[in-house]
């Protein structure tokens, strides 16, 4: 719900569905028809993720409202100035926070993942006024005092 109209839109529903094929895709590619999928599989795979639109993002990034549009989704490496590899030690405390005690995912916990990231990366990018991919002072600042 792109426009938190509380409804979704025809277009919305396409972005969600096209969105979803491709997390559903870098799951089969990773996982071989295993119904798990191992740690060093889940770095490459939110790396593919992230690189699986980048030379569309890329070419949005010259138009207008592309900030208010790459806001959403997980899609873009050009989401900020600077594209960042996803850490080891992220997917390790992805794995701890959705692996319920287990050193792989399923894929209802990779889903549940990717549902959590996507909300992840919007509350940031709102924080990331600059698009730097980083939070300075300021930001920070603003993010703690908009807690209470």
């Amino acid at each position: 719900d792109a426009d938190s109209s509380g409804t979704l839109e025809f277009d919305e529903f396409v972005q969600m569905r096209l969105e979803w094929d491709c997390y559903i895709t870098a799951w089969d590619s990773a996982t071989s028809g295993n119904a798990v999928i191992q740690p060093e599989r889940l770095l490459q795979i939110l790396e593919e993720v992230k690189r699986s639109m980048e030379h569309v993002g890329q070419s949005l990034q010259r138009q207008a409202d592309v900030p208010v549009f790459m806001s959403q989704g997980l899609f873009f490496t050009s989401m900020f100035k600077v594209p960042r590899p996803f850490q080891a030690q992220t997917c390790e405390w992805l794995i701890i926070r959705f692996g319920e005690g287990n050193l792989f995912l399923t894929f209802s916990q990779y889903s549940a993942m990717l549902v959590f990231m996507k909300e992840m990366k919007s509350a940031f990018c709102k924080l990331d006024a600059n698009a730097s991919g980083s939070l300075n002072l300021d930001e920070l600042y603003n993010c703690f005092a908009g807690l209470g």
